[in-house]
């Protein structure tokens, strides 16, 4: 098996191919190097943190439209979709909350806390999204009042593309994992990829371990990027309903689905709402299966064959 380790968007990124005979070590190691640059420009302009990325630059000019990379627009087109299944639960334009709570620069940059006032956003359930898309798919639009941070479907989809990338070279067994967004191609030899989700009390144990054959997941979670606002501990899964990081009772909500932007969306709404309501939203809608750490330790999970 081949493997190559780096770090973007600001966690780790695992690649794990299968390769076969007729893959010779050089042009795996061109595919890999393709992938890791693709990675890295992509990130440069979807990342709310860099000043001249796509999403900075319709930040700065709020209110005007502004023009964007096709590749951009596909993620902010998806987002929006995102926003209207979800009736705003899952909200695209929550970055100036984030950045008012000390998270304006990557989390691995982030030293001192701001502590500027936080700021509420506008009640948005239900409502519009608060950006518009231009009809020649080269333009976006945001709110005035609103900031663009799709830190979470932007990373979804870069793993979706680079899922893509090894498939059109030949690939049909590998493992792109960032952070915890996975999509699981083929098998790993003659087994299932085998998959922990972590345990959030534990570091050092799973779970649950799935087993997952030509599958993606996504895990939500609000335990990992912690940091201390004028004296209470914070967290960067901002509930729309209330511009405050999410109170519910789920600590970790892991969606599998055969695309991961959707297992991404239904992994955040579902820690949103909570595991009453959440687990029902989940069930009433296709997916492949889930696992819920709750706040009480407790694990929850189905499968759906």
């Amino acid at each position: 098996m081949k493997m190559r380790s780096f770090r973007a968007m600001g966690t780790d990124v695992q690649i794990a191919i299968h390769a076969r005979a007729c893959h010779s070590e050089s042009m795996v190691e061109q595919v890999l190097d393709k992938v890791v640059g693709m990675v890295h420009d992509m990130e440069q302009r979807l990342s709310r943190f860099h000043p001249t990325s796509d999403i900075c630059r319709i930040n700065r000019g709020r209110g005007q439209w502004v023009e964007i990379h096709p590749a951009t627009f596909e993620v902010l087109r998806l987002a929006r979709e995102a926003f209207l299944w979800t009736d705003g639960l899952f909200h695209p334009c929550l970055g100036a909350v984030l950045e008012h709570m000390g998270y304006d620069v990557s989390f691995d940059r982030r030293r001192e806390p701001n502590e500027a006032p936080v700021v509420h956003v506008h009640p948005v359930i239900s409502a519009r999204c608060p950006y518009e898309l231009s009809p020649d798919g080269r333009h976006c639009r945001v709110d005035p009042g609103f900031q663009l941070d799709v830190g979470g479907i932007g990373k979804g989809w870069i793993v979706e593309q680079c899922a893509g990338v090894l498939r059109d070279s030949g690939f049909e067994d590998f493992v792109v994992n960032a952070g915890g967004d996975a999509v699981c191609e083929g098998r790993n030899g003659e087994r299932p990829w085998l998959v922990g989700i972590e345990d959030p009390f534990s570091r050092t144990q799973h779970a649950l371990t799935l087993t997952l054959d030509s599958l993606s997941l996504a895990t939500s979670g609000t335990y990992k990027r912690r940091w201390t606002h004028h004296g209470k501990t914070v967290h960067h899964l901002i509930d729309p309903r209330t511009g405050q990081p999410s109170s519910s009772d789920i600590v970790s909500c892991t969606v599998v689905h055969p695309s991961l932007v959707a297992a991404e969306v239904m992994a955040k709404t579902c820690l949103l709402l909570g595991s009453v309501e959440g687990i029902a939203w989940l069930s009433s809608r296709a997916q492949r299966g889930w696992v819920v750490v709750k706040n009480t330790g407790e694990v929850m999970h189905a499968w759906n064959s």
